[in-house]
Parts: structure tokens; C-alpha cells; sequence
């Protein structure tokens, strides 16, 4: 669980600046802990984290910085 938000918010952080990827590892250890607690919210919440982990992988290598 730690180390997936980890993973996240250092990929977020690589491509989009440490204010995104601070944001993303946040949420997803917010998820990942209601995946926790919450036993229907668990394919949701894992959902929703691989959604967002697929789009930065597709928008992060495009975008260029100045």
C-alpha cells in the first residue's frame, strides 16, 4: 500500500513537477486505504489509481517542459 502510493507519486512527480506527485501519492494512499477499510470500495479505488497511473503514463512523456 505504501509503496504503491509511492511508486505513483514519484512517477506523478518525474513528469508533472513535487507539488503534483506530493497530491497524487496522498490520494492514492487515501484510496488505498479505503480499499482497506471499505471492502466494496476495493475494485473502485484500484480502479481508479490504474486509471490515473495509465493517464500520467500516456500524457507525462508527450508533454515537454521549457
Amino acid at each position: 500500500m505504501i509503496l504503491g502510493a509511492l511508486v505513483v507519486g514519484l512517477l506523478t512527480a518525474f513528469y508533472f513537477g513535487l507539488r503534483s506527485g506530493v497530491v497524487a501519492a496522498a490520494v492514492t494512499a487515501a484510496l488505498f486505504l479505503a480499499a482497506m477499510i471499505l471492502p466494496g470500495a476495493k475494485l473502485v479505488a484500484y480502479a481508479i489509481v490504474g486509471a490515473g497511473l495509465v493517464g500520467v503514463c500516456v500524457v507525462g512523456p508527450s508533454r515537454r517542459k521549457p
